[in-house]
């Protein structure tokens, strides 16, 4: 007997109502490519049989006349636009007329998204496997197939976010998955629409399928009426290389720029999967790997193309600060800690001008949040970026069954009363954590000091009024002058007694400046040389050991110049001996013949001849 094939919904037996409004639904209107790349995107990274995971986003057209029971689509649509203008509003009518007019036309958007790499939706269709899950299930967030609790995504509440982008809340499905030595195929369809009444007066319920009507089960193997774009392997000598998921979105609403928004949606999501190798992406003809993100991140059309958006640009550009902590290999400090509940976690810390002082935490690669508690206010802190990862399965597992449904925050609340404890521990200790690290190495402890006498007509000090008796009590509104004169420094002198006499130092401040005259050749100073002190922007001093700095500084002059580091004091610099560097060469404890090139950054790792763990100023003189 040959099984009927169709499009099915189900007889309601107790005449509920289900309205067009969908609690799923609306959950993800707002941000529609985000959350579509979020929700696809996570999903098949825990499906992931081999690095990359590759899927890929392609916007085709096809013939109405394609689409599976396309006229009983039509009809399902059509008693519900009636029963809408009787029961639901104006928004249930205005879709269901749409939808109308898109099966009308001689042509179709679908947007079809493929997977490589991953193991497909594996069945039957029946409760705890992961096919049914997706399919079928209402609510449930467990995937079965000994996936764990450390999954991005739980085919729960996301797999509702398909819906949100197509004019007909109807989507088709095709997987490849290996069932022991075999290799199976389904294929189904599913709407997403309202209660309606059929022609016989009998309530159908709001969700819908295509394939084998009996139970609404999928269609197994290759069928010869289905067309070619909705299966995953057309013919089953492909089915052993076809392995993965296909999900066909019917009815796609293509808004304008709606490529360079999922683009942008995937980066700021996904960057730490895309930079650790785990996951490439396919926008029609535009690739996201780890070769191109940089490039797409510097993207004006793809930056530009979120503008608008809630919390946009920020959230991209943040992001595009966060990749940087991951890919630098310099000036990167990286701290780990065992954290009770949580098992291993690691910061990493970039400093450097513009970074947005936030810190982002990744699960899995994906990004999770940049508003932790105790993890928001950074005002007395250098510019930085960090980047918080646990490395442990327990500890993701703990962070997972923390997540809302958007994968946005960490809420202990929502754990086990049990739980609920551990989960407040967990997160925070993390936050202590952080924060202490961030203390660490980005915190000025340093203040520079300013000449402030341009305030002197705001705030002044006790003036020499003649008038005024000895011993007579002062006007607290009386004429009042404050004098702020700058600190006065000894001046710091190197001897020099090389033939050329080109070397010399002077006193440094925090960016290189310092006095000093000489005249060369130590002449006319009694064998000392002073010589021209010359300007660094951004100096950064990072500790490696207890002899050893990494020192980072951008010159704002092009030639050849030595450098001489101080111990930062209250009223005296005190100059520190270096006996090795990665540039230049040494000599007398300063560091000579050093290139720079006005603009261009350099870094350097120095050695001192003696321990030291306090503030560092670097001086650049000019050698002549």
């Amino acid at each position: 007997m040959t099984e009927a094939i169709g499009w099915e919904f189900p007889v309601d037996n107790a005449d509920q109502w289900r309205g067009f409004n969908d609690a799923g639904i609306e959950h993800f209107r707002g941000s529609l490519s985000g959350s579509l790349a979020r929700e696809i995107l996570q999903n098949s990274l825990d499906a992931a049989s081999a690095r990359p995971v590759v899927v890929s986003f392609k916007y085709r057209e096809v013939f109405v006349t394609e689409i599976p029971g396309v006229d009983q689509l039509r009809a399902a649509l059509s008693q519900c636009l009636t029963d809408a203008k009787a029961v639901e509003g104006k928004k249930a009518v205005d879709f269901f007329t749409t939808a109308q007019k898109v099966l009308n036309a001689k042509q179709i958007a679908v947007l079809s998204i493929s997977e490589k790499n991953t193991k497909g939706m594996r069945g039957p269709c029946k409760n705890g496997t992961p096919y049914f899950a997706y399919v079928k299930a209402t609510g449930q967030s467990k995937k079965g197939d000994g996936l764990s609790d450390t999954d991005l995504g739980s085919y729960g509440i996301g797999k509702f976010a398909p819906f949100t982008v197509s004019d007909l809340r109807t989507i088709f499905l095709s997987t490849v998955f290996r069932d022991g030595n075999t290799y199976r195929q389904y294929a189904q369809g599913k709407a997403l629409l309202m209660s309606h009444r059929d022609a016989a007066g009998h309530t159908r319920q709001n969700i819908g399928y295509w394939g084998v009507t009996e139970n609404c089960m999928p269609i197994e193997g290759g069928n010869p009426s289905l067309p070619r774009w909705l299966m995953r392997a057309p013919k089953q000598s492909d089915i052993q290389d076809s392995v993965g998921t296909t999900l066909h979105i019917l009815g796609f609403r293509a808004a304008d720029g709606w490529e360079k928004s999922l683009v942008a949606s995937v980066l700021e999501n996904f960057f730490g999967a895309i930079w650790k190798g785990a996951l490439v992406v396919e926008v029609n003809s535009l690739s996201i790997s780890k070769e191109s993100i940089f490039e797409l991140f510097n993207d004006k059309t793809i930056h530009d193309s979120v503008i608008g958006s809630k919390g946009q640009p920020e959230g991209f550009d943040n992001a595009k600060s966060y990749l940087s902590t991951l890919a630098a290999t310099e000036e990167v400090f990286i701290e780990d800690q065992e954290n009770r509940e949580l098992g291993n976690c690691q910061i990493r810390i970039i400093l450097g001008e513009q970074f947005p002082k936030r810190v982002a935490v990744l699960r899995n690669g994906m990004f999770i949040t940049d508003e932790m508690d105790r993890l928001k206010r950074f005002g007395d802190f250098k510019e930085f970026a960090a980047v918080i990862e646990c490395h442990s399965k327990k500890g993701n597992e703990l962070l997972r069954d923390m997540e809302p449904p958007k994968h946005n925050d960490f809420e202990p609340d929502r754990l086990s009363p049990d739980d609920q404890p551990k989960g407040q521990r967990a997160i925070a200790e993390l936050g202590r954590w952080a924060r202490e690290m961030l203390m660490r190495h980005a915190r000025d402890v340093v203040s520079e000091v300013s000449d402030v006498r341009e305030l002197a007509d705001y705030f002044a000090d006790d003036g020499e009024e003649d008038d005024g008796e000895k011993g007579e009590e002062i006007n607290p509104v009386g004429k009042i002058q404050i004098r702020a004169q700058p600190l006065k420094r000894r001046s710091v002198v190197t001897e020099d007694s090389d033939d050329e006499g080109t070397d010399g130092g002077s006193e440094g401040d925090g960016n290189g400046s310092g006095g000093g005259k000489g005249k060369g050749k130590g002449k006319g100073n009694n064998g000392k040389v002073a010589a021209k002190s010359l300007p660094l922007n951004n100096v950064r001093s990072i500790v490696l050991s207890a002899k050893k700095r990494r020192l980072a500084a951008t010159p704002e002059f092009s030639g050849i110049m030595e450098l001489t580091v101080f111990e930062a004091g209250a009223d005296t610099d005190r100059r520190l001996n270096v006996v090795k560097s990665s540039g230049g060469n040494v000599r007398k404890g300063a560091i000579r013949n050093l290139k720079g090139k006005r603009g261009a950054r350099f870094t350097l790792d120095i050695e001192l001849d003696a321990p030291f763990q306090g503030a560092m100023k670097v001086a650049a003189h000019e050698v002549r």
